[in-house]
């Protein structure tokens, strides 16, 4: 609520005025209907604009585990990662030559396990993406892995976000 000076005051226009003047906003300050409808506007595209950047940080994520694969279920006890995952990839595809599994990062996901009987993925990066894609093809045709337990299952590693809207469908 805009309150009016008792005594005169000084206007943008050079003039006094008096508090029986009547007092009307300046030409140049836009309406309160006109600003709302402004202001829902640009929310919407704010909106639209927040969405859109989320789904390009999603393709951007997805794109940065491209060669990325997920094994879950590898006990925790294992403390060589690299070659018991080289000598499963070689009995799963003995035909490809084991310089094509090179692996540029192995690891086991971030943060403790919240129970001793819950077990964290071991996340790896291959320098070739299409190995991924063949091993996890080969995986597909067995109903359990060589040589590791039957709760040893191979995954892509996909962003957070994509699992979920994969989830809701």
């Amino acid at each position: 609520m805009c309150r009016l000076p008792t005594g005169p005051s000084y206007t943008r226009a050079g003039g006094y005025f008096s508090s029986e003047a009547a007092w009307s906003p300046p030409a140049w300050q836009p309406s309160w209907e006109l600003s709302d409808a402004l202001h829902a506007d640009r929310e919407d595209m704010n909106s639209e604009q927040i969405a859109d950047l989320e789904l390009k940080i999603e393709v951007l994520e997805n794109r940065s585990r491209r060669g990325n694969l997920r094994v879950r279920g590898l006990p925790e006890t294992l403390t060589d990662l690299s070659s018991t995952l080289l000598s499963l990839f070689q009995s799963l595809m003995p035909q490809v030559a084991a310089d094509q599994f090179r692996m540029d990062r192995v690891h086991r996901s971030l943060g403790k396990p919240r129970s001793s009987e819950l077990l964290r993925d071991v996340v790896l990066k291959f320098h070739y993406p299409e190995v991924r894609d063949q091993i996890l093809a080969a995986a597909r045709n067995l109903s359990t892995l060589p040589e590791l337990p039957s709760s040893v299952h191979l995954y892509a590693d996909l962003a957070p976000s994509t699992l979920y809207v994969n989830v809701e469908k």
